[in-house]
């Protein structure tokens, strides 16, 4: 058995180096992206779901950067949006003096509605108070006070 030295083995590696850069033509070469990621192990999956696919990171998705869109179509769709939203304001304020004019008619209805019913409301006068003393409480609620008297 012979021994080989350090300075042979270094032989032999730019020896094997030298024919395998002859051997590499186009068609032996493989691509980088091939090696640099190599196709996953396959396997059976501890949980048994063989159908389940591998996921990844969240962090591994994103490989690459967005397309920038250039300045004047950044610019025409900054337009476009505030376009938008001033005429989504426009509708907002619109829905809202729709929303409160229906209020306020509401309101006026609803008062037309109580002088009405004082008008066509049969009354008497109740001259001596001390009647009004004596009345129990579910007897006064029939009762209203008028501010004005003399007009009737």
């Amino acid at each position: 058995i012979k021994m080989a030295s350090s300075q042979e083995k270094m032989n032999e590696n730019n020896n094997n180096t030298n024919s395998v850069d002859q051997n590499n033509t186009l068609e032996n070469v493989v691509p980088i992206a091939d090696t640099l990621n190599p196709p996953e192990i396959g396997g059976k999956p501890k949980s048994g779901r063989h159908w389940k696919q591998r996921q990844l990171r969240a962090s591994g998705t994103l490989t690459h950067k967005p397309i920038k869109s250039g300045w004047s179509k950044r610019q025409k769709a900054r337009l476009q949006r505030q376009r938008l939203r001033k005429l989504e304001k426009e509708i907002l304020a619109e829905k809202q003096l729709q929303i409160e004019q229906e209020r306020e008619e509401r309101r006026e209805k609803r008062r037309r509605k109580e002088e009405n019913e004082l008008k066509s409301s049969v009354y008497q006068i109740v001259t001596n108070s001390s009647k009004l003393k004596k009345l129990s409480k579910k007897q006064l609620r029939n009762y209203r006070k008028l501010a004005d008297i003399n007009k009737y």
